[in-house]
């Protein structure tokens, strides 16, 4: 069985605090996750699983390498990003989220936020 072929990957890097390179941040996270998804994406995903596998590891990868390159580069000390990824399969939205960026579905009727913050802030 197919699953599925993704058409577009979307993708939302929001990089916190210029003075913490925070726009070094989300363009190194946008940048490391298309290579990550050009390089690892799987063509012929046969579940729904494998799709959220992917977005999952496609996620934490990123994250991984802007975390490390804030780490060995002074300059960069501090740095991060919200991450948010989404694409559409057979008219379903999957997402990967880290952050407060946030994701809402819209509708004739209403709005609603689908993703949960992951912030400071929203734990006060």
């Amino acid at each position: 069985m197919h699953f599925g072929t993704p058409k577009f990957v979307y993708i939302i890097a929001d990089g916190r605090w210029a003075q913490c390179s925070g726009d070094t941040a989300h363009k190194r996270a946008i940048e490391v996750l298309f290579l990550y998804a050009q390089t690892n994406y799987i063509t012929q995903i046969s579940t729904r699983g494998d799709i959220i596998n992917f977005l999952k590891r496609a996620t934490s990868h990123t994250l991984h390498i802007v975390y490390n390159e804030a780490s060995k580069n002074i300059e960069l000390r501090g740095m991060g990003t919200t991450l948010t990824v989404a694409t559409i399969i057979k008219s379903k939205m999957y997402c990967a989220h880290v952050g407060d960026s946030r994701i809402y579905f819209l509708s004739e009727k209403n709005i609603k936020q689908i993703t949960t913050d992951h912030s400071i802030v929203r734990n006060v």
